[in-house]
């Protein structure tokens, strides 16, 4: 996924778990902080991805 779709994910995860917390409503904080989880973990995987590519771009210049 891309880093837009991610981070929609993310902040769709953060409300969801607002709104959970705000309802007492332990299923969706739950299902919102795992998509949250879920997002982070997706960019985080990006980011490595991103920096490996960059790095091995640097050593064959």
């Amino acid at each position: 996924m891309g880093e837009l779709s991610d981070k929609a994910q993310e902040i769709a995860g953060r409300a969801q778990e607002a709104v959970g917390d705000a309802t007492g409503n332990d299923d969706m904080r739950a299902d919102g902080a795992a998509n949250r989880v879920e997002a982070e973990a997706k960019q985080t995987v990006d980011d490595v991805k991103t920096k490996s590519t960059t790095s091995r771009t640097k050593s064959t210049t």
